[in-house]
C-alpha cells in the first residue's frame, strides 16, 4: 500500500483552491493538475507499507498530542522537471504544524518505519507537467491568503482506480 500522513482540506478550501487552479488552466497548454478531491498537505510521505502495520500506523496516530490550529496558504512557488514546471502553493511558518511534523517523525522512527526525510517544506501541488503559454516561465497567480482549519490528520492510501489517481483516508485521528 502507498501511504501518507496528511491534512486534508474541507470542501470550500478546496474550491478555492480549485479557482486558482482555473487560473492556472487559462495560461497553461498542458500540465496534470491536481483533481480537486486530491489536494491535500502531506506531513510524512511513506511510500510502500505492508498492509500487516497499518496498527502501528494507528498507534502512531494515537500518539499525536496536539490540539486544533490553523495554517495559511500565503505564497506560491514552481520548479523546473524535465516534463513541465510543478506549480504549488506554500504555508505561512507555523509552530503547530513543524511541531505536528516533528511528532509524526519521531514517532515513525521510533516503529522503525522507513520515510522520506528531507527538510519538511509544506505545499500543497497544483499542477505537475506545465508547460505556459506564450512561452511564459514566471506565472504570478492572483490569490488572498487562505485560512485552513486543522482538526484531524488522516492516513491516506494512494491508489489508481480506472486508471484515476484517488487518495483516500484509511485512518484518522481528530486532534
Amino acid at each position: 500500500m502507498r501511504l501518507f500522513f496528511a491534512i486534508r482540506f474541507p470542501e470550500s478550501i478546496q474550491s478555492e483552491l480549485g479557482v486558482i487552479q482555473d487560473g492556472l488552466r487559462d495560461v497553461t497548454l498542458k500540465g496534470n493538475f491536481t483533481r480537486k478531491n486530491n489536494l491535500h498537505l502531506t506531513l510524512v510521505f511513506l511510500g510502500e507499507v505492508e498492509a500487516k502495520r497499518c496498527l502501528e500506523l494507528h498507534e502512531i496516530l494515537k500518539g499525536i498530542n496536539l490540539g486544533p490550529f490553523e495554517i495559511e496558504i500565503d505564497h506560491q512557488g514552481s520548479f523546473e522537471k524535465r516534463d513541465g514546471k510543478i506549480v504549488w502553493l506554500g504555508f505561512k511558518a507555523n509552530p503547530d504544524l513543524f511541531a505536528l511534523q516533528k511528532q509524526l517523525t519521531r514517532l515513525l522512527r521510533d516503529k522503525e518505519f522507513e520515510f522520506e526525510d528531507s527538510p519538511y517544506k509544506p505545499h500543497v501541488t497544483l499542477v505537475r507537467g506545465s508547460r505556459t503559454k506564450n512561452g511564459q516561465t514566471a506565472l504570478q497567480l492572483d490569490f488572498k491568503p487562505i485560512r485552513v482549519p486543522v482538526s484531524r490528520i488522516s492516513l491516506m492510501v494512494s491508489e489508481r482506480i480506472d486508471g484515476v489517481l484517488r487518495y483516500r483516508e484509511i485512518d484518522g485521528i481528530d486532534l
